[in-house]
C-alpha cells in the first residue's frame, strides 16, 4: 500500500513517476508522453522535492510532468525496494540499467542537466549555465563561451 516507482511503459503508455501513501490513498502519478523509446540509452530523472511539495519527472534533461505533493517521502516504509520489477503481476523491465543513483536532496534543472552532460560513470559537481555570447570585430569572427560554476 505504500511505495514510490518509476516506469517507462504505464498503462496509459507513458513513462510514468507514482507514489501512493497507505491503503486509503489514491495512487498519484507524474506522466511524461510519450513513452521512453526502447533500444537508445535514456537519461531518467525523477525528484521528489519535499521543500517545494512537488515530484517532477525529466527525461533526457526536460521536463516532461510534475505533481504536487501531500506526503513527506519519509511518511513512506523503506520495504519491498527493486530495479526492474514490481509488487504487482506487472512485466519485468526487459532492458539494462546503465547507471541509478539516489541523492539526500532534490535535484534542480540545472544538475540534472549537468549529470546528463557528464554521462554515465561520472558523478558532475559542475552545473551548466546559459552560455553566453562574446562578439569579436576582428575578421567577423564570433566567439562563444560557456561560463560554468562549481557546486558548493
Amino acid at each position: 500500500s505504500y511505495y514510490v516507482f518509476v516506469t517507462p511503459r504505464s498503462g496509459g503508455n507513458t513513462t510514468r513517476f507514482g507514489f501512493r501513501r497507505g491503503a486509503d490513498s489514491v495512487e498519484q502519478w507524474v506522466d511524461g508522453s510519450p513513452i521512453v523509446p526502447g533500444n537508445e540509452q535514456q537519461h531518467v530523472v525523477a525528484v521528489w522535492d519535499g521543500d517545494a511539495s512537488q515530484a517532477r519527472l525529466y527525461i533526457n534533461g526536460v521536463l516532461v510532468g510534475t505533481q504536487n505533493l501531500h506526503i513527506a517521502l519519509s511518511d513512506i516504509p523503506d520495504v519491498n525496494n527493486w530495479l526492474g520489477r514490481a509488487q504487482w503481476n506487472d512485466p519485468m523491465f526487459d532492458g539494462t540499467f546503465n547507471e541509478f543513483r539516489i541523492y539526500d536532496h532534490a535535484l534542480t534543472l540545472n544538475q540534472v542537466l549537468g549529470n546528463l552532460e557528464a554521462g554515465p560513470d561520472r558523478v558532475n559537481t559542475v552545473i551548466p549555465e546559459p552560455i553566453t555570447l562574446s562578439f569579436m570585430t576582428v575578421a567577423g569572427l564570433a566567439m562563444i563561451r560557456r561560463n560554468r560554476r562549481e557546486v558548493d
